[in-house]
């Protein structure tokens, strides 16, 4: 049991807290022989915490936060390195981020103009995250640098999760930010070959 901000309160509309709860999924994931568990919050801060004790091993700073800011995906991990990508803000950028496993130092970096929601995927050495902005980015996993990018049907936002299956990129668009009642949105799915 773990809480890392004290007292925080959520604050889209009367800010009155920092805001700074999980909204990310964790990632497991082991170093040296030792179990972590890996997750991002809305803080932008990242923690690798001991499996059996809670202990924090290592945290890395990726971005300030804010209500809708931080990381608020889910995160990948692959050959001894986690992908997080963490909003500036409500507005953007997004700092898309390759960590070290092992103590958590910044190998690289991208910036991207719009905020992501859903989460980072990875795969053959890609991580690929798509953002609000409507734009799917494929970056290279050992370095950081744009391999590709692509946007959604009419520059749809993308508010879902990018999935990997059988050789094939799966993209979710169409998302419609409201906490009432809004108008209905449009959406689909993109499939890219690997």
């Amino acid at each position: 049991n773990k809480q890392f901000t004290a007292d925080d309160i959520f604050t889209i509309y009367t800010p009155t807290g920092p805001d700074y709860d999980i909204g990310s999924s964790a990632n497991l994931f082991s170093v040296d022989g030792k179990d972590l568990v890996g997750i991002g919050v809305k803080s932008g801060i990242y923690y690798a915490l001991d499996r059996d004790s809670g202990a924090i091993v290592w945290m890395q700073t990726i971005s300030g936060g804010s209500s809708l800011g931080g990381i608020i995906s889910a995160s990948a991990y692959a050959n001894g390195m986690i992908f997080v990508a963490s909003n500036v803000g409500m507005g953007g950028p997004t700092h898309t981020v390759g960590l070290n496993a092992k103590d958590g130092s910044i190998a690289w970096m991208n910036e991207s103009p719009a905020v992501t929601y859903g989460g980072v995927a990875h795969a053959n050495g890609v991580v690929y995250v798509g953002t609000n902005g409507g734009s799917i980015l494929a970056l290279d996993g050992a370095k950081g640098t744009m391999l590709w990018v692509d946007k959604t049907l009419n520059a749809q936002p993308i508010g879902g999760s990018p999935s990997i299956s059988h050789g094939k990129l799966l993209v979710p668009w169409g998302y419609t930010w409201t906490l009432r009642e809004g108008a209905a949105g449009t959406g689909g799915l993109t499939v890219y070959g690997l």
